[in-house]
């Protein structure tokens, strides 16, 4: 699979997903760099807050591809109405 043809700050390579610039979104686009950053690093911080409070939803892995149906249709319908992000 292909990664960015960026550099970090310690010149090594970045190995983030390429848009079609051949960039990731933070080489791409140098001046959204820090917004981008933030941003990813709150979402970050609230998963790992959801974590420890455990109000992520969990679900049991499917066994067959109708437990498997189930899981998207009720998450889907969540996603729909609010309950999950």
């Amino acid at each position: 699979m292909a990664s960015c043809i960026g550099r970090t700050k310690s010149g090594k390579r970045c190995h983030a997903l390429p848009g079609p610039s051949g960039y990731c979104s933070m080489h791409a686009m140098p001046e959204q760099a820090e917004s981008l950053e933030i941003a990813s690093d709150e979402a970050r911080r609230k998963a790992a807050e959801d974590a420890r409070n455990n109000t992520m939803l969990t679900f049991a892995a499917p066994k067959n591809p109708e437990d498997l149906k189930s899981i998207l249709a009720q998450s889907i319908a969540d996603v729909a109405s609010g309950q999950m992000e």
